[in-house]
């Protein structure tokens, strides 16, 4: 039987463990050393790194990995390598976890969350084990952008403003409040401060303060959309969108979804992208009746590892929206 030892990487490690532990592209998977490069890229596009390198050796030979990507907002990305199930392998992918989760609770973070294909039953029966528990079955989306929306009749009960003009209070209370009653990965509710989830969000992609807009009727507040850039691509992405409860029924879900695409058309964009709860059918709906096509689909599991916070609830922490 094999011998494991789990160990810190060095950095001359990091392509080979990233090859173990990336999950695979949707389709075939025939480019993944270039994937490996974009990632890093991608990574370093956001000013973020690999924190948490840890490589699971046999013989001399890394046969494994799990790998965490601390980002601002108590939250770190967990990349595992894949393994037979209930072997001494799978055992020390989980032991492996276990170390990740202690560096986790000494940095004060909030949530572990990793990503799989979703036919990926070894990382999911490892994930299990290591006390993380079944979120979501996300869908990422895109839609290939118009070089023009045709013209529609503007809402004139509605006022769009952007972060910059909006009080930082009313802001975060009407983001707040649109969690409420979400249908997008209702386990996160509670479990980040307000402070924590703004942080968060404006750290996904390359933030730019006036793709942040607050729609509003009168003085009130009805729903936001949260957009961003995407590195290293000629694409935007919809980092959240989310209507306020007394407002839903009312369209404005897929008006501030048109006013996403109507962003991306104006940076000329080429693909606006998203992440969505399978289970969010109100959202899916919207989006379908705009164009926007499932490109990949991934399982969110997460691991808790404080209680919930005080403040109002939190949305999905890699993209996800609650129109």
């Amino acid at each position: 039987m094999d011998h494991f030892q789990i160990r810190d990487l060095r950095q001359e490690d990091i392509k080979p463990a990233l090859h173990l532990a990336l999950p695979s592209a949707a389709g075939a998977d025939h480019d993944l050393p270039a994937r490996v490069d974009h990632f890093l890229n991608y990574l370093a596009a956001q000013d973020l790194e690999i924190d948490w390198k840890l490589g699971i050796v046999t013989q001399g030979r890394l046969v494994g990995s799990a790998l965490g990507v601390v980002s601002p907002g108590k939250v770190a990305m967990i990349l595992i390598s894949p393994c037979m199930p209930e072997t001494a392998l799978s055992d020390a992918v989980t032991q492996a976890l276990e170390v990740l989760e202690q560096k986790a609770q000494h940095a004060g973070l909030a949530i572990l969350q990793s990503l799989i294909p979703p036919d990926c039953a070894d990382r999911a029966q490892v994930l299990g084990k290591a006390g993380y528990a079944f979120l979501a079955d996300m869908q990422y989306l895109t839609l290939k952008v118009p070089q023009s929306l045709p013209s529609e009749p503007r809402r004139l009960d509605v006022v769009v403003e952007d972060y910059r003009s909006v009080d930082e209070v009313v802001f975060r209370n009407t983001l707040g409040r649109t969690y409420e009653g979400s249908l997008d990965c209702p386990g996160l509710n509670g479990l980040r401060t307000m402070e924590e989830i703004v942080l968060s969000h404006r750290h996904t992609g390359i933030h730019d303060p006036r793709l942040w807009l607050i729609a509003k009727v009168g003085a009130d507040p009805v729903g936001v959309v949260l957009l961003t850039h995407v590195p290293l691509q000629p694409a935007m992405e919809i980092v959240y969108v989310g209507v306020v409860p007394e407002a839903r029924g009312c369209s404005y879900g897929s008006y501030l979804v048109r006013l996403a695409i109507e962003q991306a058309v104006r940076t000329r964009s080429e693909h606006l992208m998203l992440a969505v709860d399978h289970l969010n059918h109100y959202a899916g709906k919207i989006y379908a009746s705009f164009g926007f096509n499932e490109t990949d689909r991934r399982h969110a599991w997460i691991r808790k590892l404080r209680a919930p916070a005080s403040e109002l609830s939190t949305s999905c922490s890699q993209r996800q929206d609650s129109v």
